[in-house]
């Protein structure tokens, strides 16, 4: 089945069920095993200025790469925190990609409204550090604030200035990645660069109106979280986006399945895997997507899986591309928002379910 196609039998997302319910009672089940080391992250107090300050040396001078693609960032930890809240026997997990931010006052009434749904996991992609498209603001640290929780960054590219751009909304190199929030706190933190990936450089001379000249490469953040005695392992990942990449695509996701297998800990994986064949699969019961095949065939579980297919949309041509995966099948209802609730917030719809630390 081709793209095409898919985009014929796809039709548009909406609320799907309500997420939350009651809490589990019994006591956690997923705690770690004797030898488990927690490493907790060292914290900043607050953010900095994300315009002056960078985690790439190439942001403040390109010509300290020393390779396009694998370039030399710090990760940024931000503990607004005062005390974690009291240990659940549940949590609820959303995968989003925020569009690097554009429409963040939008983003952050939604997220602090009455409408949205409490959420105890943020896995975040496309979230802007100081550029000026998106206000220059730092988009997951101040979303994190706003939600008292806790949040690790890690630059997926640095967006270099465009000469001649019209628009002027990358007039000065920024930073632009992935981030994991949490309401609990994080430890054993690592930012994955893909061993496969594709270069976005193009050389100052070529760059025009319209081209995405960067630095850097797509990028996944692990992080365990504590929550009581129990432990999970957090990815957050933002795959390849070109249709020609599937290959690209497909490793990126081999290569989180082999790191989740040398886990201590249940794993939740989750993002934009920009996975343009995995509605094919759905409807035709075939594991051809690169991008969802290697975690179905380790035997990890689509958060979504219950969702009818005509439903399962979250870009506006009615593809599942932002998918929340286990490797332990304990989610409980799942959710999609609906499109005249989000739709204007991000070129993403939130995708949400509840993730079980306990048995019934």
């Amino acid at each position: 089945m081709n793209v095409s196609q898919l985009i014929v039998i796809a039709t548009t997302a909406g609320i799907l069920s309500a997420c939350g319910g009651d809490r589990f009672a019994v006591a956690p089940e997923l705690r770690p095993p004797d030898d488990y080391v927690f490493t907790p992250f060292n914290w900043l107090d607050r953010a900095p200025d994300s315009v002056a300050t960078f985690l790439c040396p190439s942001a403040q001078d390109e010509s300290l790469a020393a390779d396009e693609i694998f370039i030399e960032c710090s990760i940024e930890g931000i503990r607004p925190v005062a005390a974690p809240p009291r240990p659940v026997t549940a949590l609820t997990v959303m995968a989003y990609n925020f569009e690097r931010g554009q429409e963040f006052d939008q983003q952050l009434a939604w997220f602090t409204g009455p409408d949205a749904p409490h959420i105890d996991i943020l896995l975040a992609s496309e979230v802007d550090r100081g550029c000026k498209r998106s206000g220059n603001r730092h988009v997951a640290a101040e979303l994190a604030a706003a939600m008292d929780m806790y949040v690790v960054f890690a630059v997926e590219f640095v967006e270099l200035a465009r000469p001649g751009n019209s628009s002027g909304i990358i007039d000065h190199a920024c930073e632009h990645g992935n981030a994991i929030l949490s309401r609990y706190p994080l430890g054993n933190v690592a930012q994955i660069r893909h061993r496969s990936n594709r270069s976005w450089f193009i050389p100052v001379t070529d760059r025009t109106d319209g081209t995405q000249p960067r630095l850097g490469g797509r990028i996944a953040i692990g992080a365990d979280v504590q929550v009581g005695k129990a432990a999970l392992r957090l990815v957050v990942l933002h795959f390849e986006s070109d249709p020609a990449d599937e290959d690209i695509r497909r490793d990126q996701a081999q290569e989180l399945v082999e790191l989740a297998a040398g886990q201590q800990l249940a794993t939740i994986i989750g993002g934009d895997t920009n996975a343009a064949f995995y509605l094919g699969d759905l409807v035709e019961g075939t594991r051809n997507d690169g991008a969802t095949a290697p975690f179905l065939d380790a035997g990890f579980t689509d958060s979504h899986v219950t969702v009818p297919l005509e439903d399962r949309g979250t870009i506006d041509i009615g593809v599942p591309i932002d998918l929340i995966f286990a490797d332990r099948d304990r989610f409980f209802s799942p959710v999609i928002c609906a499109r005249n609730q989000c739709g204007d917030l991000s070129d993403h719809l939130p995708v949400w379910a509840g993730y079980a630390l306990a048995n019934d």
